[in-house]
């Protein structure tokens, strides 16, 4: 025990350098949804996930969605691994899974009972049916994933902090950073043929059923991360390999290629993601490692932009039907103003109001450690009464539910939402050449 003890001192006392790299492309990769969902409105596809569409489609220019359709939900889970695994080196494994549960499960709450449904009521207004009430996760679905993965992978962060050179680390250390391309694709493809069997080439992008996928993206990021200097290294230069190899097999799925086999086609999705990820991760280490005052903004403020970017984008959508302008006019118009409007209520609304920050995501401002000894973060913040009402049902009773209802759906057969239920009502269903892409 004592030992154990002297272990969790010598490791809390370790003081990382931030990663600016991972605020900015977080940042960047909630825009870039958020420009995504906007483009999903212009798709044939769009009125059967209750999106406001246009009377021009953009049908014809699919193909730049689909350009990183297959790693735009991936590279959100491997991130977050990836931030979590950074994170556990410096703080104790309760403390990171409280912390990350607190930020994340009060937004999801808020979202599933007052954001998400505001998307289907306008949707209903536009479609001339009646408005009913429909709580959802809506665009948050993602948060609920991640939530459960925060709990299942707390004994593989137990593990990496307490077993720094374990055999897999060592394993990992010795692999050229090249190899990933070839590592990370097969150990994905090994999940979806053991834990995901409902998984084609048709629905590989439906990421809201690939609850697998994106739990063995979020543990390879933390174990990743961990080999320290060596990832961020390694990154850097295993993205001008990683890139080349995602547009060519990309160029090579819009060219309609037949690679023989149903497995040969998943083997090569799956390849595609990954690189696409590494690539981001890469680029975006090489681009953005100094620190920015702009992404020091935007990262406090991107996930509640995010938050309430779908109701603002479906009321944008609704007041510029009548105009009927051109539809690459009407997109743009559609994006700045979705983004300006939501980053406008975070501003005006959402900022000033302290107490609203953990229900929408924003992250308190950092401050220096105190000039006493005492260790940052010891002393009792005094939080207002929703804070801690909001603290504790976040972490002793919403969290319980939603990891009991994720191994409901994904692991027991027969429960409404599961795997082995009937899919006909989900989008991907549908012929591909008239939709089905999850939001």
């Amino acid at each position: 025990m004592n030992h154990l003890a002297s272990t969790e001192q010598q490791l809390t006392d370790l003081a990382l350098p931030r990663r600016h790299e991972i605020d900015a492309l977080r940042s960047i990769a909630l825009v870039l949804l958020i420009v995504y969902h906007v483009f999903v409105a212009f798709q044939p596809f769009a009125s059967w996930i209750m999106f406001i569409g246009s009377s021009e489609s953009l049908q014809s220019a699919w193909f730049l969605g689909e350009l990183f359709n297959s790693w735009r939900i991936p590279v959100l889970f491997l991130m977050s691994g990836i931030t979590a695994g950074y994170l556990v080196q410096n703080r104790p494994v309760g403390t990171l899974v409280s912390g990350r549960l607190v930020r994340l499960v009060p937004p999801l709450l808020v979202t599933c009972v007052l954001i998400a449904p505001v998307t289907p009521a306008l949707f209903q207004v536009f479609d001339g049916e009646p408005v009913r009430y429909m709580p959802n996760p809506g665009h948050l679905w993602f948060v609920w994933n991640l939530v459960v993965y925060m709990v299942f992978a707390a004994p593989v962060f137990l593990y990496l902090r307490y077993r720094p050179g374990n055999l897999v680390m060592r394993w990992f250390s010795r692999l050229s950073p090249y190899t990933w391309v070839v590592v990370l694709p097969v150990v994905l493809m090994i999940v979806t043929t053991l834990l995901e069997p409902h998984i084609s080439v048709d629905n590989f992008s439906v990421h809201f059923l690939r609850f697998w996928n994106g739990f063995a993206c979020f543990v390879a990021g933390a174990v990743l991360v961990s080999l320290g200097d060596r990832f961020w290294w390694g990154i850097r230069r295993v993205c001008h390999v990683s890139l080349p190899v995602a547009l060519a097999l990309y160029l090579m799925r819009m060219a309609e290629v037949g690679l023989g086999s149903e497995f040969a086609e998943l083997a090569a999705r799956t390849a595609e993601s990954t690189s696409g990820m590494l690539a981001f991760l890469g680029y975006g280490s090489l681009a953005f490692a100094r620190p920015s005052r702009v992404f020091g903004v935007l990262n406090r403020a991107v996930f509640a932009v995010y938050i309430v970017h779908m109701p603002v984008q479906q009321a944008v959508s609704l007041a510029l039907v009548p105009a009927e302008m051109n539809a690459w006019v009407d997109f743009g118009v559609r994006v700045v103003l979705t983004i300006a409007l939501s980053a406008l209520i975070y501003a005006v609304v959402l900022r000033p109001v302290r107490w609203v920050h953990p229900f929408f995501g924003i992250a308190p401002l950092r401050s220096a450690p105190p000039a006493t000894g005492r260790a940052p973060g010891a002393a009792r913040l005094k939080r207002p009464w929703p804070v801690r009402i909001g603290r504790v049902a976040a972490l002793y009773l919403v969290t319980p539910v939603l990891a009991l209802g994720a191994v409901a759906i994904h692991v027991w057969p027969g429960i409404p939402g599961s795997r082995d239920t009937d899919d006909s009502m989900h989008p991907e269903a549908l012929d591909p050449e008239d939709g089905g892409r999850d939001p």
